[in-house]
């Protein structure tokens, strides 16, 4: 399998298990050659941890469930960077993201993680 272009999206804006799961795993894609980039709201925890471990961030802070301005932006950003996976790791990523596929043109796969306790 070649190098992948993966863009991890959440509306995380304090730390939490997802979070760290999100950034566990674009670091242990990065580190197995795959290209990681990370969609959340700027200045949340995920955003500067992220920054500080040398990903690219893409400003995601949609303003609901269903933002359609956030899945615009979300599509022409798909479209732009031509990604081959987008992982949605939290409620509000996953409908801007589903949305965003809906609208892009580039189509990437569509992961999505529910974690509950």
């Amino acid at each position: 399998m070649g190098k992948l272009r993966i863009l991890h999206v959440s509306e995380a804006f304090g730390w939490s298990g997802g979070a760290a799961q999100c950034l566990f795993l674009a670091g242990y894609l990065r580190e197995n050659g795959h290209e990681n980039v990370i969609a959340c709201p700027k200045g949340g925890d995920l955003y500067l941890k992220a920054l500080s471990a040398g990903f690219e961030i893409f400003d995601f802070s949609p303003s609901g469930k269903t933002d359609i301005r956030a899945s615009l932006s979300l599509a022409s950003f798909y479209d732009s960077k031509k990604f081959d996976i987008v992982h949605a790791h939290h409620p509000k990523a996953h409908n801007a993201c589903l949305m965003g596929k809906i609208f892009s043109k580039s189509r990437p796969a569509l992961i999505v993680s529910r974690r509950v306790s």
